[in-house]
């Protein structure tokens, strides 16, 4: 045998304890990148939520005026203010809501984002990574109703 092969490999220095691996948020998340819009699966046809509903003021004085200033943040500030834009179960949607996610073959996701508005109105969709699919309309706030406190 020659000495080559009796050699094991030595450890020349152990690491320390006190080191510890420092990772400032997970790198698979997205809240750090901005919201992308996706329009394949809007609901058009819904006759209470549906986009066919939209009128063309509400549309693009209220609808796409807030879309452009969402699209100037990234998730994690779109997401802070947890009032106005967060996830809902689709377990807490109402009934029809819930029918009309099978009927539209989108109820395969357990959450819907929901991006609020001033007063009821408010956009429903799935938030895949950094986009944002839109569903639905809401002007009623109806999709899955509040519940007030104390009553």
């Amino acid at each position: 045998m020659s000495k080559r092969n009796k050699k094991k490999p030595q450890i020349k220095d152990k690491p320390s304890d006190k080191k510890t691996i420092r990772v400032k948020e997970n790198p698979e998340s997205t809240n750090c990148e901005t919201i992308a819009w996706h329009f394949g699966i809007i609901d058009v046809e819904h006759n209470k939520w549906g986009c066919k509903i939209i009128d063309k003021e509400v549309l693009w004085n209220k609808i796409f005026k807030k879309i452009v200033n969402l699209e100037k943040m990234n998730w994690g500030e779109i997401e802070c203010n947890k009032k106005k834009n967060h996830l809902v179960p689709v377990r807490n949607l109402c009934n029809k809501a819930k029918k009309r996610l099978k009927e539209i073959k989108q109820d395969d996701v357990d959450d819907l984002f929901v991006i609020h508005f001033n007063g009821k109105p408010c956009l429903w969709g799935i938030r895949s990574g950094r986009v944002f699919k839109i569903i639905w309309w809401d002007p009623n706030h109806e999709v899955c109703p509040a519940i007030k406190k104390n009553t």
